[in-house]
């Protein structure tokens, strides 16, 4: 797959019901994902109202082809609703279509909802994750992001020293 075919843009309802069909279809691979899959799957049916609302944003990359083919999304929104001026992001809803990974896709939206994030005013990005989903893992350790166990660690032993 060549990433320059690729567009990108915030979801809408030219697209929203593609988006929600690729997201449920790509984390099936994921089923033993548990809590991170299930919140994901309560916000399909109001996708595009849930991403229209204050500091948040969902944006898509795909084909426009036809059919039309969706590669990859990622969004970005206060953690646990949170209002946004109390600082905590969230990036939810992320995916890559198995025919578009590798190409750089993930990292291009991650980038995008990050950078959205800082506009938003938030200071600290929380990214939900299982230990399935270790490309994904890799991909955000790329981005400075820390497990929590890990940084749990981290903290106690800074305070010993």
């Amino acid at each position: 797959m060549i990433a320059s075919k690729i567009l990108y843009e915030p979801i809408n309802e030219k697209i929203s019901e593609a988006v929600k069909e690729s997201i449920l279809k790509n984390y099936l691979e994921f089923n033993e994902a548990g809590s991170v899959i299930s919140s994901t799957e309560r916000r399909i049916p109001n996708l595009l109202d849930i991403y229209s609302q204050e500091g948040r944003k969902y944006f898509v990359s795909y084909q426009n082809s036809a059919p039309l083919t969706i590669a990859a999304g990622c969004g970005i929104g206060s953690l646990q609703g949170l209002p946004t001026s109390e600082g905590f992001g969230k990036i939810r809803d992320l995916f890559v279509n198995s025919d578009f990974r590798r190409i750089g896709l993930g990292a291009h939206l991650l980038h995008l909802c990050l950078n959205y994030a800082r506009k938003f005013g938030y200071k600290k990005i929380y990214l939900p994750t299982t230990p399935q989903m270790l490309p994904a893992q890799n991909l955000f350790k790329k981005f400075g992001f820390v497990p929590v166990e890990e940084k749990k660690t981290k903290d106690t032993t800074q305070k010993k020293e």
